[in-house]
């Protein structure tokens, strides 16, 4: 009698539900780990379109004569109301282009919608203020945007843009 070594079917079972837990918690774990990442990666741009601005109208308080890649002049006293509108294209068609990590679309734009969840990870902007304006720069990082902590907003305020 020949003596033929196997596994049972409770042994390969086992193995099966095994693998399949850990699969189950891996997924788990990985679409943690992503949706983290995207709301770090709106993060990061927003921090670097707040910065590029500020140091932009910084130049023109030193003395440039144009700024944001010579798109906009330096005027003596006062950008007005369209800023907003000039520094945005500089994030869409400048060497600045920012992408939406949760859709790949571009991720500035201009608007004060924040609240719906289609609204995740777009950068808006907008200005605000009545004789004396600002710019707004605000963005839901994460879902559900209909929750304000998920919210970031950065008022920026200079005398070259208010007035």
């Amino acid at each position: 009698m020949a003596n033929h070594k196997a596994f049972t079917l409770i042994e390969l079972l086992v193995v099966v539900a095994i693998i399949g837990i850990l699969a189950a918690v891996g997924v788990v774990a990985y679409n943690g780990y992503t949706s983290s990442a995207k709301a770090n990666s709106v993060k990061t741009n927003f921090s670097l379109i707040k910065k590029y601005i500020y140091s932009e109208v910084m130049k023109c308080q030193l003395g440039e004569q144009k700024i944001a890649n010579g798109t906009i002049n330096c005027p003596p006293d006062t950008f007005g109301v369209g800023i907003y509108t000039k520094f945005m294209t500089v994030f869409k068609t400048g060497e600045i282009s920012l992408r939406n990590p949760y859709n790949n679309d571009f991720q500035v734009n201009n608007g004060n919608i924040y609240n719906r969840d289609e609204d995740v990870g777009y950068i808006r902007f907008n200005i605000i203020g009545g004789a004396e304006q600002f710019i707004r720069i605000k963005s839901c990082i994460k879902l559900p945007c209909s929750d304000t902590s998920n919210h970031i907003e950065e008022i920026i305020v200079s005398d070259m843009i208010s007035k």
